[in-house]
């Protein structure tokens, strides 16, 4: 789900408006190219390349993300795939009851586990060395361009050195600790009712926002119509202590006020859509899974990709925050 224009007041406050325009412009092209690579390689990841709505569910949000709109705008950002939506046709269109506005743009969602297992199979066959449940405890220093990697199984030597680990990452880059949060995000996969089945499945994703870090993501699976509603790390409907425990290594268990805060919101965006005529509820749909994932959160919002300083040799690519990436099963 590319970010059409939301965070530009963000990003111009810290990089200023033309790094901002460049980091809008580059989560659409790496959607362009996403959509092409799927495509040449015929990869078999639910790859779905629909719309997004940005779904305001509260008058606040709404002015501020004109706000966000205008700003990008004046600024020469490109609008042309954007569409805005008032009150009445916000809630026609996305189907959320409550909507105060919406926006619609290009964006896209695949099946990640999928598209990972192709990647690392694709590599094996043009002959990398794929090594699994061999943790990588520090990376020293060997000659003048060399790195010793030390594993429980041995050493490897290297002169080029990826550190690919996401939040994780500090753990051999300890300088990255106060830059780089490991934050827990939970999703959910909810059967689908009627209301959302056949003719009626949910075609594009959806971000449902009462404020910018207070939102609700929502896809709906291609192939056998699950719904994935996913919960930002940032609730006030959650208490202390459960925010607090989003920030952590520990991605084994899921939190039951977040997931019933979740099931609470599904009733609340979409009231009566898993009910019969009657008005109960329907048999055999409802809360399938619930699980966490570690994501790696950085100040700016902005993932770290480039070089190490002071490590020639040793390359950083990590701190996505979760963003641009469907939460799938």
């Amino acid at each position: 789900m590319p970010d059409a224009f939301r965070g530009f007041k963000h990003y111009s406050a810290l990089h200023g408006a033309e790094q901002a325009l460049k980091v809008i412009a580059n989560e659409r092209l790496v959607l362009e190219r996403v959509d092409e690579f799927v495509r040449k390689h015929n990869i078999q990841c639910d790859f779905n390349l629909t719309t997004t709505f940005d779904v305001c569910m509260t008058p606040e949000f709404a002015e501020y993300e004109a706000e966000s709109f205008e700003a990008f705008q004046k600024a020469g950002g490109d609008v042309s795939h954007i569409k805005f939506y008032g009150p009445e046709e916000a809630k026609r269109r996305t189907r959320v009851k409550s909507a105060v506005a919406a926006y619609e743009w290009p964006a896209g969602s695949s099946h990640p586990a999928k598209l990972a297992q192709w990647l690392l199979n694709a590599a094996i066959e043009r002959g990398v060395t794929l090594f699994t449940r061999c943790s990588v405890s520090k990376v020293t220093k060997q000659g003048s361009k060399l790195w010793n990697i030390h594993t429980p199984r041995g050493i490897v030597i290297a002169s080029t050195v990826v550190h690919c680990t996401n939040a994780y990452a500090s753990l051999l880059l300890p300088q990255l600790a106060s830059h780089l949060v490991p934050n827990r995000a939970q999703a959910h996969s909810l059967i689908a009712p009627p209301a959302f089945s056949g003719e009626d499945t949910l075609s594009s994703t959806f971000s449902l926002r009462y404020g910018l870090h207070h939102f609700y993501s929502l896809i709906q699976r291609k192939g056998d119509g699950m719904m994935i509603l996913g919960v930002s790390r940032t609730n006030p409907n959650l208490s202390t202590e459960t925010l607090r425990g989003c920030v952590t290594f520990e991605d084994r268990d899921y939190n039951e006020e977040t997931l019933e805060d979740a099931i609470k919101q599904w009733k609340i965006l979409f009231p009566g859509e898993d009910e019969d005529i009657s008005g109960r509820k329907i048999h055999g749909e409802g809360l399938d899974h619930a699980w966490s994932g570690i994501i790696g959160m950085t100040a700016d919002f902005v993932p770290f990709v480039g070089p190490v300083e002071g490590l020639e040799g040793q390359w950083v690519c990590a701190g996505f925050g979760g963003h641009g990436k469907s939460f799938s099963v």
